[in-house]
């Protein structure tokens, strides 16, 4: 059981690391990390009942109890190794390779709140997305608060109760990516 425990720590800290970068966790993986957990109480049942019985009980004498005792030690046993074999043969990982997006992801930035102009823009591009358009594109002279404005458009995407978008791009355009083109 030891071995199982120290397996089942290290598949739920590479599984809670690979939740965190939006990647799938298998079926397979989620089905033995359940076994695992419903085998845990029977073995601390057996535990329990053998460091508790410090001297011999009737129980013992008992021969259909000792035969039930042993039989129910030898079954979870069993499924410990069968437990143990399966999370060794996690062939082909523990997550599918196929990353899960997220659809808008926060941006940190400063707030436009206050700042009538930026805010009056922000208010007309959230309209013409709710009005169908797709796709956007923020242009002018360097310093007017292009990137704080769509900053603060991504992150009212986020709050959005209806996301418009499966996804959310932001790809930055600067004069010198433009010679390189």
């Amino acid at each position: 059981m030891k071995s199982l425990t120290d397996r089942i720590k290290e598949v739920k800290r590479e599984t809670e690391a690979a939740e965190k970068e939006g990647n799938e966790i298998r079926a397979q993986v989620v089905t033995w990390l359940k076994d695992v957990e419903t085998l845990q109480p029977r073995v601390n049942a057996i535990q329990g009942q053998m460091f508790n019985n410090k001297k011999p009980s009737r129980c013992f004498l008992n021969y259909r109890k000792r035969y039930r005792a042993s039989r129910e030690v030898e079954e979870t046993l069993k499924e410990i190794k069968r437990l143990l074999l399966v999370a060794g043969s996690f062939d082909s990982g523990l997550v599918c390779l196929t990353r899960v997006p997220r659809a808008v992801e926060c941006i940190p930035g400063p707030s436009i709140q206050g700042q009538t102009t930026a805010s009056k823009k922000l208010d007309e591009t959230m309209k013409a997305l709710d009005d169908g358009f797709k796709r956007i594109g923020i242009w002018g002279l360097g310093g007017v608060g292009k990137t704080t404005l769509v900053k603060n458009l991504n992150n009212e995407l986020r709050k959005a109760s209806t996301q418009p978008f499966g996804i959310v791009i932001w790809a930055t355009v600067s004069k010198k990516s433009v010679k390189d083109v």
